[in-house]
């Protein structure tokens, strides 16, 4: 799975969510309102059209705050997202609304002609170092 970094790249220690999910890397999950054979995949590595990077809030870089914010995006044919959903908070909204904001602008390269729409996994890993302190 890869990670987007806010920060200087340095090697990223795997996140808890990560080892739970890494024998899968296709999950599925079930749209809310339908049956269990409508289900959506959950892709966890996609080239990415767009990328919006997320900017570190400077109230969170003032007080410290670091984590990973994992969302899922449900993104349709055409790349663009539907919807998304945190699924794992970094422990402090100010990043989760960063990390929502940036990936709420980013479009996915959909090749996938079985699905209309498939979850993609998105980790946003916020870390501070000496360029953001």
């Amino acid at each position: 799975m890869a990670m987007n970094d806010i920060s200087a790249p340095v090697p990223s220690p795997k996140t808890p969510q990560s080892d739970k999910n890494k024998k899968n890397e296709k999950e599925s999950m079930p749209m809310r309102g339908t049956s269990q054979s409508s289900v959506i995949p959950l892709i966890k590595d996609i080239e990415k059209r767009i990328q919006v990077s997320p900017q570190y809030p400077n109230l969170a870089i003032r007080r410290g705050y670091e984590g990973t914010v994992i969302i899922h995006a449900l993104v349709n044919r055409k790349g663009s997202i539907d919807r998304m959903k945190v699924v794992s908070s970094s422990g402090f909204d100010i990043l989760d609304e960063a990390a929502t904001k940036a990936v709420g602008q980013w479009e996915f390269d959909m090749q996938s002609p079985l699905y209309p729409k498939i979850w993609v996994e998105v980790p946003i890993r916020f870390v501070l170092n000496e360029a953001n302190k």
